[in-house]
C-alpha cells in the first residue's frame, strides 16, 4: 500500500523548521527517532556564532558579489561587507537586510518587484534574495543534519518555512516560489502561521508538563478541554496575534481570526536610528554607517543586546570613537555641547561624558519604546473586548523577552495569567516541528476575509443590472457575480472544501477557464465590483477544445482552513481529477 502524505511527513527521516525573520534567522532540525520517543528536547535549534558571543538566530542579511551571485549570510555577511567597506572596495557589492517587511507592506506584490540594497542605488529581485535565503539555511540544515547522522540524502528531508498569519495569501504564495527556487520541493514543503506554531508548542508544554513528575515549569498551567488563551507572538518585524481553544481531543480551535500590526523589535531600532540622526546630523550618521561599517555593525549590535537588559536608574551607551571624531571634523564642536544644547525634557537626564550617552530609564523607555509597547497593548485590549472568557496570555518571539515590553503588559492586564515559556525565543521553530509533522493538532481557523470568484450565469433582466450584461456563443449572461465560497469571521474547519461547481466555457473555441479570485471585507457582496471586494488572483484550468463545444466543463472545489488556499478541479468525465494552485502574484 502506497505511504500517504500525510504519514510521509510524520515518519519522514529529518523535519526542518525554518523562520526567515525581519531582523535574524534561523532553523531547527527534528530527527524521526526522537520525535517517535515523543522527547521535549527532539527539537535541535541551529546556534549561530558571532565575533562576541553565540545567538539562536542570525541576523537576515544577505551579501552577493558585483555580478549578484550569492556570496554569504547573517554574521558572515555582516562581516565580510564591513571588511570591504573599510577597504573601500564594497561599491559594487550588494548588502540587504530587514527585507521582510516589504512582504507585509507592499500593497501590490507580485513576483517581479525588487528590493533596494543599502546603497540606496543597486537593485535585485526580491525573489531571487529571498531565494537566496532560504537556500542558504536549508543547505547548512542539511550539512548539521549529516554531521549528526550518516547515510541522509536530501529526499529524506522535509520542510516547514514559517510565515506571519498577518500576511496576505500574496505574500506567502510568494514565500512557497522563494523555497521552490530555492531548490525544495513542492511536496515536501509545508508553510506555517507563527503564532500558530508557537500555540502548539505551548500546548504541548502544557500536555508534558501535567504528566510529568519533574517539577519542572510549575507555573505553566495545564490546558484542560475548554481552556482559551491568547499566543501574542512578538518578533522583529511584526507582532502576531491568535486566539485558541484546545478541544476534547487535543486539538486547537481558533476563535478570533489572526490580527496584529508592524510593532516588532524593529520599531525600537527605528526610533533609536531616528534619535541618532537628530542628534548627529543625517550627513555624519550616513557617513558613519558608509565608511565605519564596523564599528556600526558592533554599536547596532550592542544596542540589541541592550534592548533586552532591564534598565536600572539610568542607561549608558557607549558610543564609537569613530563616530565622535566625525561629529567632531563636521560640526567644529564636541558630543558634549551637542548634547547639551538638544532640547530634551528637563528630567530626561540625557548627557554625554567620557565616550558614554547617558539616559535615565523612563527617558530610554518613552523614547524609544513607547510607540511600540501603546500599540501592542492597544491591540490586545481590542482583542479582550471581543473574546468572552479569556483569561491567560502567553508571550512569544524573540522580542518577548524584553523586560520593558513584557512588564509593561503586565502591569496593564494584572488580572490575566501571562506566561513566557523559557523557550520563548524557539518556540516558534519547536512548534512549527510539531504542526509539520501532524497539521491535524489545528482543528479550524476563522476566515479573515469572505472569498469567491468573479461569476457569470445567465442574464435576468428582472433581477440583473442591464450594465452587467455580456453576449456570448451560449446567449446573454450577468458578468461580475460574486459567487461567494466562504465568509468574514466564520469557521471553517481545516481540509473545509466549497461545494463542487460546475462551470462551462463561454466560447466554442476557448481552450482555458481563467476563474478570477477575490476577496472582500463585506459578508455578502453581490458583485465583485462592489465596495470592499480586492481581485487577489486567477485560478486556471485547460479545457481542450473538443466537438462538445460550449457543453465542455470542469469541476471545482476550493479548499480553506489551511495555511494556504488551494483548489481541486475534474472534468465531466470523473476519471482525472487535478490540483490547480492559484496563480496570487
Amino acid at each position: 500500500m502506497a505511504q500517504s502524505h500525510q504519514d510521509s511527513w510524520s515518519t519522514a527521516l529529518v523535519v526542518v523548521a525554518m523562520d526567515i525573520g525581519t531582523a535574524f534567522s534561523g532553523y531547527a532540525l527534528s530527527f524521526v527517532d526522537l520525535y517517535l520517543k515523543k522527547s521535549i528536547n527532539d527539537v535541535q535549534a541551529r546556534q549561530w556564532r558571532s565575533s562576541a558571543h553565540t545567538t539562536g538566530k542570525t541576523p537576515t542579511c544577505v551579501l552577493c558579489k558585483p555580478n549578484k551571485e550569492f556570496d554569504s549570510f547573517g554574521y558572515d555577511a555582516e562581516n565580510k561587507f564591513a571588511s570591504l567597506a573599510e577597504k573601500e572596495e564594497h561599491q559594487g557589492w550588494y548588502f540587504f537586510q530587514n527585507f521582510k517587511m516589504r512582504l507585509y507592506q507592499e500593497k501590490n506584490l507580485d513576483r517581479n518587484i525588487e528590493l533596494i540594497d543599502v546603497s540606496g542605488t543597486k537593485r535585485m529581485p526580491a525573489l531571487d534574495v529571498f531565494a537566496m535565503s532560504i537556500k542558504f539555511l536549508k543547505d547548512d540544515a542539511i550539512h548539521q543534519a549529516q554531521e549528526n547522522k550518516t547515510g541522509l540524502s536530501e529526499t529524506d528531508f522535509y520542510w516547514i518555512l514559517t510565515v506571519p498569519a498577518i500576511w496576505s495569501d500574496k505574500s506567502k504564495q510568494f514565500m512557497r516560489e522563494a523555497a521552490e527556487k530555492a531548490g525544495i520541493e513542492p511536496s515536501q514543503l509545508r508553510l506555517a502561521l507563527e503564532p500558530e506554531c508557537a500555540s502548539v508548542f505551548c500546548r504541548e508544554i502544557s500536555i508534558r508538563r501535567s504528566t510529568s513528575n519533574s517539577g519542572n515549569g510549575a507555573n505553566f498551567l495545564p490546558m484542560e478541554s475548554g481552556t482559551r488563551y491568547m499566543v501574542i507572538d512578538m518578533g522583529g518585524g511584526t507582532i502576531d496575534v491568535t486566539v485558541h481553544e484546545t478541544t476534547s481531543t487535543g486539538a486547537l480551535k481558533e476563535l478570533h481570526q489572526a490580527s496584529g500590526g508592524d510593532w516588532g523589535a524593529t520599531k525600537v531600532n527605528e526610533a533609536f536610528n531616528s534619535f541618532m540622526v537628530k542628534m548627529f546630523g543625517v550627513q555624519v550618521w550616513k557617513e558613519f554607517r558608509e565608511t565605519c561599517m564596523e564599528d556600526f555593525f558592533k554599536f547596532t549590535r550592542d544596542f540589541e543586546q541592550k534592548k533586552y537588559v532591564p534598565p536600572e536608574d539610568q542607561v549608558n551607551i557607549p558610543m564609537p570613537v569613530s563616530l565622535i571624531d566625525l561629529h567632531r571634523k563636521k560640526e567644529g564642536c564636541e558630543l558634549e555641547q551637542t548634547v547639551a544644547s538638544m532640547p530634551f525634557p528637563t528630567d530626561a537626564s540625557v548627557s554625554y561624558r567620557r565616550g558614554k550617552l547617558t539616559m535615565n530609564a523612563a527617558q530610554f523607555k518613552e523614547r524609544f519604546f513607547g510607540e511600540c509597547i501603546k500599540d501592542i497593548l492597544d491591540h490586545i485590549k481590542k482583542i479582550l473586548g471581543e473574546v468572552p472568557n479569556l483569561k491567560r496570555l502567553l508571550l512569544v518571539g524573540g522580542f518577548s523577552e524584553c523586560s520593558l515590553v513584557k512588564n509593561a503588559i503586565k502591569r496593564e492586564f494584572p488580572h490575566y495569567t501571562i506566561t513566557v515559556p523559557e523557550e520563548a525565543a524557539t518556540a516558534v521553530l519547536r512548534g512549527a516541528i510539531l504542526y509539520g509533522r501532524d497539521p491535524s493538532v489545528i482543528k479550524s481557523r476563522i476566515c479573515k476575509f469572505t472569498y469567491g470568484f468573479d461569476w457569470s450565469e445567465e442574464y435576468n433582466p428582472m433581477i440583473h443590472p442591464r450594465d452587467k450584461r455580456i453576449d456570448t456563443d451560449d446567449g446573454p449572461y450577468c458578468s461580475d457575480i460574486f459567487k461567494k465560497l466562504v465568509e468574514v469571521g466564520q469557521e471553517v474547519n481545516v481540509g473545509h472544501c466549497s461545494d463542487e461547481t460546475e462551470t462551462f466555457v463561454t466560447y466554442k473555441s476557448q481552450e482555458r477557464i481563467a476563474f478570477p479570485f477575490y476577496k472582500s471585507t463585506q459578508k455578502s457582496p453581490r458583485f465583485v465590483t462592489d465596495e470592499g471586494c480586492t481581485h487577489i488572483g486567477t485560478l486556471y484550468m485547460d479545457v481542450p477544445y473538443s466537438r462538445e463545444g460550449v457543453n465542455r466543463s470542469v469541476f471545482i472545489q476550493v479548499q480553506f482552513g489551511g495555511t494556504e488556499i488551494t483548489a481541486k478541479v475534474r472534468d465531466r468525465t470523473g476519471h482525472r481529477v487535478k490540483s490547480a494552485r492559484f496563480d496570487l502574484l
